[in-house]
């Protein structure tokens, strides 16, 4: 056989097809998920750092993430008792999620043998495929990859969250988080309603008419979560005690019909106190103005949450660096509005003002001779230079060194300017974000996630794809007293950890 021959005979055994544009294209919006060190070591060469014993080349990571989900979610849809599947559907799972023929797709089931994401076992019935514990890594599950990358609980829930959108039928994924900007999980419309030749010359409203019936006769449920559009799933371990971060969550969505927030289980004070608080936080059953703080001091209307070091130059940052508002010494500041409209930041309890707008459009328009003082990294001086007046009074060789002598002045969540900056034409209405809840295990209940009434306080499992734990108890309300928004709100507001 010639050279060329031979070339293409091994691409076709044992090469990775690449994905088309249009799989391409489905992937962008959430490009950057579940890349874990598992992942890397199934997608790059022998290294000697690797724990595996004999890695093995797979030229394309996100196909062998791809193939290692797919066997992964079909073992959850199978059942709570399955925990594997025969090797000719796993092989055959594989080609349709990644495009790889036969043998290139039993080629990739070895090679993830090989550095430990799959199991393969020999049964009297034949080769069967199983998730080994640290295949999970390579889609962002129990990992610092997925979702938020925080404490036990958090990644728990995610993981618990993972599966239960997938035996709802959802293509789950749990998005790298680079910032605070991506959801913790986003669920799509199952590949299966979509037309096998794409739509063709179909036009928006017809494409929408026919995942409609497609969803209505195979997923009921996902058609009235999210419709046909995607399905996003912030999860609230520790934003109950944060209230900016729920808050801008919400805003981020495209709107509440497309998003869901999960709270943990109440524990010793009840099953339902963190839905309550989270629902407290958007201004359901409080006094307060909506999405903003229940502690509205008496000579303001309004007082602002809090989140992240207020930027003075936000519609610069593609050329210049951050530059972030500071206030001399050791100060501890709130943000209000007063009755006739006015914005300011001052001192907490009503003292000193450090930085003041006529109204809310003067302060999305905020510059930097809007501050007292500014302060930002200064690549020359190799410090944190601070201005004042437009001078440079000091640069600081450390952060620590900084707030020695400067306060942070962290930026107010004016839902007005927050939501449309988003993309709302209006802040919306609390009360259209639902609020779900992941039962403990011990609670008893036949049910993996509970959704929350906010008008009753009770809670149902009309979405609950399985049992958690056991037992035979049914979901019922708590007769625990949830803590008010009041009670559930940081003791300070403007403290570094209350923004993170």
């Amino acid at each position: 056989m010639a050279q060329g021959g031979l070339i293409q005979q091994s691409i076709d055994d044992y090469g990775v097809e690449r994905q088309s544009g249009r799989e391409i294209m489905d992937e962008m919006f959430f490009a950057d998920t579940g890349q874990s060190r598992g992942a890397q070591e199934v997608g790059l060469e022998n290294t000697e750092s690797s724990d595996t014993d004999d890695p093995m080349d797979v030229e394309d990571t996100e196909t062998a993430r791809t193939a290692v989900k797919a066997i992964y979610d079909a073992t959850i849809r199978a059942g709570e008792d399955v925990t594997a599947i025969d090797s000719t559907k796993a092989r055959d799972l594989i080609r349709e999620a990644t495009g790889l023929g036969p043998r290139p797709a039993s080629n990739m089931t070895e090679r993830l043998a090989a550095v430990g994401a799959i199991e393969q076992r020999s049964t009297s019935d034949g080769l069967e495929l199983s998730v080994t514990p640290e295949g999970p890594e390579m889609i962002g599950l129990q990992t610092g990859s997925g979702g938020s990358g925080g404490v036990d609980a958090h990644r728990f829930m995610l993981r618990r969250i993972y599966e239960w959108g997938t035996r709802l039928g959802y293509d789950m994924d749990l998005p790298t988080q680079d910032g605070d900007e991506l959801p913790d999980a986003v669920g799509e419309v199952p590949p299966d309603v979509y037309p096998p030749d794409g739509f063709g010359d179909l036009t928006k409203d017809e494409r929408e008419q026919l995942l409609r019936s497609r969803l209505e006769n195979d997923y009921e449920e996902i058609l009235e979560l999210s419709g046909t559009g995607t399905f996003y799933i912030e999860v609230e371990s520790k934003g109950i005690t944060k209230p900016g971060g729920p808050i801008k969550n919400a805003a981020k969505a495209p709107g509440p019909e497309q998003l869901l927030f999960v709270v943990e289980d109440g524990g010793d004070k009840g099953l339902t106190p963190k839905a309550e608080t989270c629902a407290g936080i958007f201004g359901i059953d409080t006094d307060a103005e909506p999405f903003t703080s229940t502690r509205t001091p008496d000579d303001a209307r309004r007082k602002f949450y809090t989140r992240n070091r207020v930027t003075m130059n936000h519609d610069r940052l593609d050329r210049e660096p951050d530059k972030f508002a500071v206030v001399e010494g050791d100060v501890s500041t709130e943000w209000v509005e007063y009755p006739n409209g006015r914005i300011v930041c001052r001192e907490r309890g009503g003292g000193e003002t450090f930085l003041e707008f006529d109204d809310t459009d003067e302060f999305r328009e905020r510059d930097l001779e809007d501050a007292p003082a500014i302060v930002y990294y200064h690549a020359d001086r190799e410090g944190y230079a601070v201005e004042v007046g437009g001078e440079i009074e000091r640069a600081y060789g450390s952060k620590a060194k900084l707030t020695e002598d400067w306060s942070w002045v962290y930026e107010p969540l004016v839902p007005e300017v927050m939501f449309t900056d988003y993309g709302y034409d209006a802040v919306p209405e609390p009360e259209a974000f639902r609020i779900a809840i992941v039962p403990h295990d011990d609670r008893g209940l036949n049910a993996d996630l509970l959704m929350y009434d906010h008008e009753t306080g009770e809670v149902s499992d009309e979405y609950a794809t399985s049992t958690n734990g056991g037992g035979t108890g049914e979901a019922t309300e708590s007769d625990e007293t949830a803590p008010t928004a009041d009670e559930a709100e940081p003791e300070d507001e403007d403290d570094p950890e209350t923004h993170d």
